[in-house]
């Protein structure tokens, strides 16, 4: 017999918890074992020491490389993303009934680091991706699911191939300061090129 599903939801009980319905092995989970509070200290010379609180600079962070490994084109589109799937939500640290940043704050805040503070963060995370054994030889791996046009990031891809990723994701976002770069004769992201501003915050 054909079986017809009806559609009947029980109200959510308060006590759910995200840190539950997550599964273990979610590539989120992966990757919030990798501490970015470095980012605080990198991004420190834009805020003042008083007034309203900000957006958390490592949950912007982490929204970037959720904007990043979700191959999304806006932050519009990035917080209704995020407002929708729980791993996300949970990666970021809000809970299931927590208001989210909105989108334009977060496009405001991306305005106002730059080209420079973004280049030295996607910089240092292919850096913790071979200090954390992601990478052997010339060979990165991801634990993710992204294919070139999502390809899978379980399997190999050349450390290349991820800067050239990255290098076309800031030039996606950073339209006219990519520009003023390459004129300079200078590449967009370039591992070698990390800073010492990057070093580890508390």
């Amino acid at each position: 017999m054909m079986g017809k599903k009806g559609r009947l939801f029980s109200p959510l009980l308060r006590d759910v918890s995200l840190e539950e319905v997550v599964p273990k092995n979610h590539l989120y989970r992966r990757w919030k074992r990798r501490s970015i509070s470095f980012v605080r200290g990198l991004v420190r010379p834009f805020y003042a020491s008083g007034g309203r609180h900000s957006v958390d600079p490592v949950v912007f962070f982490k929204l970037q490389l959720v904007i990043f490994f979700e191959d999304l084109r806006s932050e519009r589109q990035l917080m209704r993303v995020v407002a929708d799937r729980l791993s996300l939500r949970w990666y970021v640290g809000y809970d299931l009934f927590e208001s989210l940043p909105d989108h334009s704050s977060v496009t405001r805040i991306r305005e106002r680091y730059g080209l420079e503070i973004f280049r030295h963060f996607f910089e240092r995370i292919v850096e913790m991706c071979f200090e954390a054994g992601l990478v052997q030889g010339r060979e990165l791996y991801f634990d993710a699911t992204k294919v070139e046009a999502n390809a899978s990031l379980d399997s190999t891809r050349s450390r290349s191939l991820v800067e050239g990723w990255l290098r076309e994701h800031l030039t996606d976002i950073f339209p006219d300061e990519a520009r003023l770069v390459q004129d300079k004769g200078m590449t967009v992201i370039a591992v070698s090129e990390i800073a010492a501003v990057v070093k580890p915050v508390d």
